[in-house]
């Protein structure tokens, strides 16, 4: 084996650690995007499931709502109590025992008679219109225990919709970490990647000039199974092959890609073309 089969799989073992490195950051970030999704997901059932639950007594709430304002801005009148079907047959029931009872008496159309009826009227009223005015109080207590019952749904409903916005919002930025992340990751294996050649080249060049001095054969006519694997920082390629006759595996650069870079790098010797590894950039 040459001298470069001490360094031959330098180049591959990095472009693998450093593909590795990239899935592995891609996987990393596949995962907690997806735990992201499910759980805004999660947040958007459960603030529809909560919603759905409360959405009633707001409703009412809202309907209690029109009928109380239209109650409160209107006050309760002796018209108002006029107007009620059971204060006029409660009244007119009454004036109809008190006919009865004169008639009885035989006091009919008299005037005591017709005297009592009215004071009857009078009292009956006076004691109605307190009563009446107190079963609308009392409706519009119940009115406003519902209006305050959907205030507070909706107030939980508030609640609920705030933290399920800080809830997706921690999510959608623990999203955009890992894709922070690995996109970092990514960078970094991509310059380990793209350095790994140049270093390689390096050491082939400097085992080079120890075993050979600076030239090395690097014909392509020499060679075969070329393999691009890495790229230097002056456009010239780096492959994997062997030379031909040889089944051992080596790494370089091809000769006529470098006269055409850096020709001063090119020597020849027996008639096929070398390359000084040490002016390699």
């Amino acid at each position: 084996m040459s001298f470069v089969g001490d360094i031959i799989g330098d180049i591959t073992g990095s472009n693998q650690a450093a593909d590795a490195m990239s899935a592995g950051a891609a996987q990393s970030a596949e995962a907690t995007l997806a735990a992201t999704e499910k759980n805004i997901e999660f947040q958007e059932w459960l603030w529809g499931e909560q919603k759905a639950l409360s959405e009633p007594y707001v409703q009412a709430g809202y309907s209690a709502l029109d009928d109380y304002m239209g109650m409160a801005g209107q006050p309760y009148t002796m018209e108002d109590l006029y107007l009620d079907p059971g204060y006029q047959f409660r009244l007119n029931e009454g004036q109809k025992a008190y006919e009865t009872s004169g008639a009885a008496k035989g006091m009919q159309l008299s005037g005591p008679q017709v005297k009592a009826q009215t004071r009857y009227g009078q009292d009956y009223a006076s004691g109605e219109y307190g009563a009446a005015f107190g079963r609308r109080q009392t409706q519009l207590d119940n009115l406003y225990r519902m209006i305050a019952g959907g205030q507070a749904a909706a107030a939980g409903q508030a609640q609920q919709g705030t933290s399920m916005g800080t809830q997706v919002s921690g999510s959608i930025m623990a999203g955009g970490q890992a894709l922070s992340n690995m996109y970092q990751q990514q960078a970094q294996a991509s310059a380990a990647q793209a350095m790994a050649p140049w270093n390689t080249i390096m050491d082939i060049g400097q085992l080079g000039v120890r075993a050979y001095g600076a030239h090395q054969m690097s014909d392509e006519r020499l060679k075969e199974n070329l393999k691009h694997i890495g790229t230097l920082e002056s456009g010239i390629k780096v492959y994997e092959y062997n030379f031909i006759g040889n089944k051992d595996k080596e790494t370089g650069v091809i000769a006529q890609e470098v006269l055409k870079v850096i020709p001063e790098a090119v020597g020849e010797k027996d008639g096929f073309l070398t390359v000084d590894y040490s002016r390699l950039h």
